[in-house]
Parts: C-alpha cells; sequence; structure tokens
C-alpha cells in the first residue's frame, strides 16, 4: 500500500511530501533525498535522526514503514 508522508528536514524545516509503499526500508527514502540534495550535510542515512510525530520517538531507518508503525499522513522529522 502506498502511503503519503510528510518529511520535514531540520534546521530548516524544510517540508514536502512523498509517497512510498509501506514495504520500503526507511533508509532507502533517505538515500534517494540524499542524492536529490534534500538533506543536509549529505547525511549518513543509517545513522540519521529520523522521528515521527505521531509515535514522538525515534524510529530506526534500517525498518520499513510497516513495521515502525508509520501510516499514512504521519510528519517525520529528519535530522533533529
Amino acid at each position: 500500500m502506498l502511503l503519503t508522508l510528510s518529511f520535514t528536514i531540520l534546521p530548516n524545516k524544510q517540508r514536502f511530501n512523498v509517497q512510498v509503499d509501506e514495504n520500503q526500508v526507511i533508509a532507502d527514502t533517505l538515500s534517494v533525498l540524499n542524492e536529490r540534495g534534500l538533506l543536509p550535510d549529505q547525511i549518513d542515512v543509517f545513522r540519521a535522526s529520523v522521528e515521527s510525530a505521531r509515535n514522538e520517538g525515534h524510529i530506526n531507518p534500517r525498518l520499513t514503514y510497516s513495521q515502525a508503525n508509520i501510516y499514512n499522513g504521519d510528519i517525520i522529522y529528519v535530522g533533529k
């Protein structure tokens, strides 16, 4: 199933929506964003600080969205 997520890149609070498959690994999404220059300082996608506004906790980027309990409409913060 496709999810539409709102990614907020910190510290500049750049925000954009991304559609991903629920079985995609979070780090894979971050790699694509990194390749496109959307992440600060070309961060290590496996060690990036990733948090969910709904879950209010750190998310392991090696998990899929489904494994991390990320659902359609969630806000994901990257780079805190």
